[in-house]
């Protein structure tokens, strides 16, 4: 068994009893269109989700029948509420004891394009994709009037003919004409975009729609074949792309250095179906995308309880995981990202937490900050976030001697950097804070050599050294970068900054 199969058949173990685990049939199945007549008289049995086990790019979905009556032999039956956009390759179908499945396929009831939402909806989108076209050539002909207006802007003057006065109309003239144009042309590009905003809105009403009718008239038709006269219930199980979790980070700081962080879920789901009570389960990490095929590695979490969560509609679920950890304010200034230092967060202790990327809100003492973090990965013992600058305080640096050397003896060139960093305090506190900026790259074949400031800590490609300034104080921060390279090599790659 590959690795998903794997995966799957653990999360079935997890939700399914095991007197239910007899008969699982993996069948492909295409759709066809049945008369309505055909539909009418086939039994139709509804399906609800009971559990859904949600990736972050995906789901399972568990689901049960409604009880039903088999009678011996073989039974044809339509099964309502299974999504609609299920990969068919992974439905199973299990019946239980005594019960075999045979075969089945997708059906679409032929009423499907009766709809009359839908033709409504394509009648608009018709009208407003001709005023759209009669928008686009009103736009060419005022371009053509823009383009004979620009030629006869340049009038000949050799004419003894043409006064003074006669020019001075002329340029008030063309000048009043091109400012009519730029007012008719900025009203046609606002209709434009409007009329598109139209457009979109009424395909996306449409798009809704059609997945919606397409829930409500397509159907799984089940051939069963039963050994005996029996009540029975069917599960089924399924994988979708139409349903998924992001996470989303609440982190309140009580001033004294405890950071609470509370990860919630923002479920997402387009079965076409609503959920009731359905029973929620979610993963992430390596693992948790199938269609990576590597070894399974993913996180695993529950719901306390059921949830409810209608069709085309996302749905926040609270404080999923809580962690306790520390945290201290920090202000880093770094000149080439800005002329101010920023105020920043640092989250530590996380060591032994396994938590996805996502949106984080911060409460500080101060207030609320939305901070978008989905570039930083909270898997790390420390994290940084960044909540706004420090314009009490200015930044920046400067070049005090550039020299650029280069030696056929020896065949070296060396380049040296000597930059100074100007730190002022224009408030009225002393602020502490951490200086930080790059340093060069590694040359091949090259020696890099630095002179940082005093207390400097070096990390990857950066390092940085702590300043405390004083209310109306200056502080310089020399350092030099000295870079020796083979003749040939261009040394300005490996330091740009």
């Amino acid at each position: 068994m590959n690795n998903f199969g794997a995966l799957t058949s653990s999360i079935l173990k997890r939700f399914i009893p095991g007197d239910l685990k007899v008969h699982f049939f993996l069948v492909l199945a295409m759709v066809v269109v049945l008369p309505s007549s055909a539909w009418s008289q086939t039994p139709v049995v509804k399906v609800a989700t009971e559990k859904a086990h949600l990736r972050q790019h995906g789901a399972l979905i568990i689901a049960k029948s409604q009880q039903m009556s088999l009678q011996k032999g073989v039974n044809t039956i339509l099964f309502k509420g299974i999504a609609p956009s299920a990969s068919t390759a992974s439905i199973r179908v299990n019946a239980g004891e005594s019960v075999r499945v045979l075969n089945y396929q997708w059906v679409t009831d032929s009423n499907l394009i009766q709809d009359t939402e839908l033709r409504r909806l394509d009648e608009e989108i018709s009208v407003q994709k001709d005023s759209l076209r009669s928008a686009i050539k009103a736009e060419k002909r005022l371009l053509y009037a823009k383009s004979v207006l620009d030629a006869n802007v340049q009038i000949d003057v050799s004419d003894k003919s043409i006064y003074v006065d006669d020019l001075d109309e002329l340029v008030t003239y063309y000048k009043s004409a091109l400012r009519a144009w730029d007012k008719e042309f900025s009203v046609l590009k606002y209709h434009k975009k409007a009329l598109n905003r139209q457009i979109d809105s009424l395909e996306t009403a449409k798009s809704s729609l059609v997945t919606t009718l397409e829930s409500i008239n397509t159907a799984l038709y089940v051939q069963l074949s039963a050994l005996i006269e029996v009540n029975r219930t069917v599960d089924f199980t399924y994988e979708i792309e139409t349903a998924h979790w992001q996470p989303d980070y609440f982190i309140s700081l009580d001033g004294e250095g405890k950071a609470d962080i509370s990860m919630s879920a923002l479920v997402f789901q387009n079965t076409g179906f609503d959920w009731n009570n359905v029973k929620l389960s979610f993963e992430f990490g390596e693992g948790a995308d199938q269609k990576k095929g590597i070894a399974y590695s993913a996180n695993y979490m529950e719901a306390a309880e059921p949830a409810s969560i209608p069709n085309l509609s996302e749905t926040y679920i609270f404080d999923l995981k809580k962690v306790t950890c520390a945290y201290e304010m920090v202000s880093v200034a770094n000149p080439n990202n800005a002329a101010h230092p920023y105020n920043s967060v640092l989250i530590s202790n996380l060591s032994g937490f396994s938590l996805p990327k996502g949106k984080v809100t911060l409460k500080t003492v101060a207030g609320f900050q939305k901070i978008d973090t989905l570039l930083n990965t909270l898997d790390q013992d420390t994290n940084l976030f960044s909540i706004g600058l420090d314009n009490a305080v200015l930044c920046t640096k400067s070049i005090s001697k550039e020299k650029l050397s280069k030696s056929i003896v020896g065949g070296k060139q060396t380049l040296v950097l000597e930059w100074e960093a100007q730190l002022v305090n224009n408030g009225t506190k002393t602020h502490t804070l951490t200086y930080t900026d790059y340093l060069p790259n590694e040359v091949p074949g090259g020696v890099v050599e630095n002179s940082l400031p005093k207390g400097s800590k070096t990390s990857a490609n950066q390092f940085s050294c702590v300043v405390v300034i004083e209310p109306g104080e200056s502080v310089t921060l020399p350092y030099k970068f000295q870079i020796e390279a083979p003749k040939g090599v261009n040394i300005n790659n490996y330091y740009t900054k």
